[in-house]
């Protein structure tokens, strides 16, 4: 049973049309869809940083609640520049998914995305990527992936990471406080990160900015108390949400970068060409 309304048109603002495409970006990439229930489809982008390897690491991107793929691809720019591979999908009634825009169903869409990336290229070691929203998400792909095989999930970044509940009782102010109950009691066990953080073993980087006022510092810099897994916390001024990869770009590559190289190396011959 989906999500009733009042969540889903409180949290998620998919748009259909999409603006920009990989090459604008001067990334090459593969169209795939992925198969889920009531015969729908969900549709991604394989964004490779060279030839094909198996060998080289990909990193999944888990997107933020507004827009499609094509608002996201800096943050696969900036992974292909690393020399990483990345997957960029879209959730139910994003972009050319099919569907219907469901809170309820963000953790079976990126499992399902997750399950065709393994069968497609299961030695590859796999990295996660949420932004905003996305970060429930990879935070419950990294418990799963945990679970399944320890070994599977090499490194998790997190950014605009967030606590539904409170982002829903800032939402709604002191006056709204059993509207926010309501609604933060509809999501799902699996996207209440602070419940979750803990159960992820794998290093994780937080990257947040100290003047976003849609998820708050607060939210994050608890997730981030909580966790017990290897952490960095990777504070930035200056940027609203999601800016800090347009406007601290160089900075982004350098953490990112040195993060993801130490838990996730890349072998010298599948680095991407100067």
């Amino acid at each position: 049973m989906a999500t009733n309304d009042l969540i889903n048109n409180t949290i998620l603002f998919p748009e259909r049309q999409i603006t920009q495409q990989p090459d604008q970006f001067g990334l090459q990439y593969q169209d795939f869809l992925v198969n889920i229930a009531a015969g729908n489809r969900l549709h991604g982008w394989y964004i490779p940083a060279g030839q094909p390897d198996q060998s080289r690491p990909v990193v999944m991107i888990s997107h933020g609640n507004a827009g499609n793929v094509g608002y996201f691809l800096p943050w696969a720019k900036l992974l292909v520049e690393l020399g990483y591979d990345a997957v960029l999908y879209d959730y139910q009634g994003y972009g050319k998914s099919d569907g219907k825009a469901d809170v309820a169903a963000l953790i079976g869409d990126a499992e399902a995305v997750l399950q065709w990336l393994r069968q497609r290229w299961p030695d590859k070691p796999l990295g996660l990527m949420g932004l905003s929203l996305g970060t429930l998400v990879s935070i419950a792909l990294a418990v799963d992936g945990e679970a399944q095989d320890g070994s599977v999930v090499k490194s998790v970044v997190l950014e605009g990471s967030l606590v539904p509940s409170s982002l829903l009782a800032d939402k709604f102010g002191a006056l709204g406080a059993a509207i926010a109950w309501a609604v933060s009691s509809q999501i799902p066990k699996q996207l209440h990160s602070d419940k979750q953080i803990a159960q992820v073993k794998c290093p994780t980087l937080f990257v947040h900015s100290a003047d976003d006022q849609v998820t708050s510092l607060a939210g994050a810099l608890q997730l981030y108390q909580l966790a017990v897994c290897e952490k960095e916390f990777w504070q930035v001024t200056n940027s609203d949400p999601l800016e800090i990869i347009s406007k601290q770009e160089k900075e982004y590559l350098n953490r990112a970068g040195q993060f993801l190289k130490r838990h996730m190396p890349i072998c010298p011959a599948t680095e991407p060409l100067p």
